[in-house]
């Protein structure tokens, strides 16, 4: 595809502009509906975060090998979700992968070279498990996509990849900045007992400026009742050497929104120190006011005039 930049420009036009035109059409968030089947209710907010049509890069990529020679779709909605994907696929660099040894299963954790010029919003992280039934040469698969690493991972876990085969690999790749930062995804990835649900997510920035992720959580926890809903927030520099995850706690998703939409935009640092928080602010959300820190923020400096686009509504769905 990318030897043939007019075929390119189709194949990559087929994807996107369907995408990018129901976000403009959309009037009301998926945010929002999602917030009133938790008791959230407030009026739906019009404003969405539009950017111009972009222009797409030839980046010489090739496809990924499904391993998949010898075997049919299973279903004709799996053949044409295959061609789907045969668009876009050499986009996909490979994060960490894993083969069952009976070759029954594969399991991929991708990152989308191409969500930056996706519908506003778009998360970054596509995760694939593809089946395979030997005796009838058949091959099915699902997949997911996702804002933040640790949720990709817990993803692929649930379907069954073993949990050390899922940890992408941080050579030539951004790395935690701080223990914080691995606690939180640690706890992320774990998921113990579905204690988070995935309520909405935001990534936004690029190479040149940063990368920040916004994933609202509504957090399961009994000592998270007054503040259920937690907004995870991931920043990545331009250097693109590190990252930090912070959380912060809100008593509604309204009032999480609103935090979003009026945070001043700035530039991430190269690297955030350790909290120093007490054992008990380590250990128990705080319960003291709306939009507390449940970890201290990464420092952040440079910053920008313009504010931080809202909350787009774009939930995890395949």
């Amino acid at each position: 595809m990318s030897n043939n930049p007019a075929r390119a420009a189709h194949q990559i036009t087929r994807r996107l502009l369907p995408r990018y035109e129901q976000a403009v059409a959309r009037t009301e968030p998926p945010f929002l509906e999602h917030a009133a089947e938790h008791g959230d209710r407030r009026a739906a907010d019009q404003s969405q975060a539009t950017k111009p049509w972009p222009i797409i890069p030839d980046l010489g990529l090739t496809p990924m090998d499904y391993r998949i020679e010898g075997y049919d779709p299973a279903t004709d909605q799996i053949a044409d979700q295959l061609r789907h994907l045969r668009l876009e696929d050499e986009y996909f660099a490979v994060r960490a992968a894993y083969h069952s040894p009976d070759e029954r299963h594969s399991f991929w954790l991708l990152f989308d070279k191409l969500a930056i010029y996706d519908v506003p919003g778009t998360a970054e992280y596509v995760t694939f498990h593809l089946t395979r039934d030997l005796e009838g040469r058949t091959f099915d698969f699902r997949l997911a996509r996702h804002p933040l690493i640790p949720l990709a991972q817990n993803w692929l876990i649930r379907e069954g990849c073993p949990a050390q085969s899922a940890l992408q690999s941080h050579q030539d790749r951004p790395s935690p900045a701080d223990a914080v930062t691995t606690r939180l995804e640690d706890q992320l990835r774990s998921n113990t007992d579905d204690r988070y649900e995935l309520f909405d997510h935001y990534t936004s920035g690029s190479p040149n400026s940063g990368i920040q992720v916004r994933a609202l959580v509504y957090d399961r926890h009994p000592d998270s009742e007054n503040e259920p809903y937690r907004l995870f927030l991931e920043e990545t520099p331009p250097s693109l050497r590190t990252y930090t995850l912070r959380e912060v706690a809100f008593a509604t998703a309204a009032k999480a929104n609103a935090w979003a939409r009026h945070r001043p935009k700035t530039r991430p640092v190269e690297s955030a120190p350790a909290s120093r928080a007490s054992r008990r602010e380590q250990t128990e959300p705080s319960r003291v006011a709306t939009h507390t820190l449940a970890e201290p923020p990464a420092p952040v400096t440079s910053r920008q005039p313009s504010a931080t686009p809202p909350l787009s509504g774009r939930r995890n769905t395949p």
